[in-house]
């Protein structure tokens, strides 16, 4: 499935202004809650050198999102690095400190992803298909240009395209 396909599937679960910007909350704290999480898991070569599996998940997704877009994954690139780092630090912090601040996190990103789709009166992309949780980064950064005046021609293909794929 290509950027427009992707963008419009998860777009036509999302087309409330409401449901969009509880998602420009709800979504940076579920990442972060996640980022916790796998911060918790990690490998420690030496006195210098530690990597956990935030940095890998952190990796991995970047660089699914610079083979989908270029433009798109240096908009949304600064965001997720700032909430890795935020997370590793949160991380390492005394266990009930950092599993409290996991939980908050966690439940406020989704009690605010789940008030936009009350406002939507639409179920999330995710329970139709899971792996569009990895798209919700992506349709934030595109929201974010699209608000700017910006990348008209994806604008329109992914307007075009989400006309045709609203969900019933």
């Amino acid at each position: 499935m290509g950027l427009t396909e992707q963008l419009a599937s998860y777009g036509a679960y999302h087309r409330d202004p409401r449901n969009k910007r509880t998602h420009f909350i709800g979504v940076p704290l579920v990442v972060l809650s996640i980022f916790i999480l796998l911060g918790w898991l990690r490998w420690t070569f030496s006195s210098s050198i530690s990597v956990s599996a935030a940095h890998l998940f952190f990796a991995a997704t970047s660089l699914y999102y610079f083979k989908t877009d270029l433009r798109l994954a240096l908009t949304q690139l600064p965001a997720s690095l700032a909430l890795l780092l935020v997370a590793e630090r949160i991380s390492q912090l005394p266990w009930g400190s950092s599993l409290g601040i996991f939980l908050v996190t966690f439940l406020l990103g989704w009690f605010f992803q789940l008030l936009g789709h009350y406002y939507e009166g639409k179920r999330p992309a995710l329970v139709d298909n899971f792996w569009q949780v990895f798209n919700a980064p992506l349709f934030l950064a595109a929201e974010t240009l699209f608000s700017c005046g910006l990348y008209h021609k994806l604008k329109d293909r992914v307007e075009e395209a989400t006309r045709t794929n609203l969900p019933g």
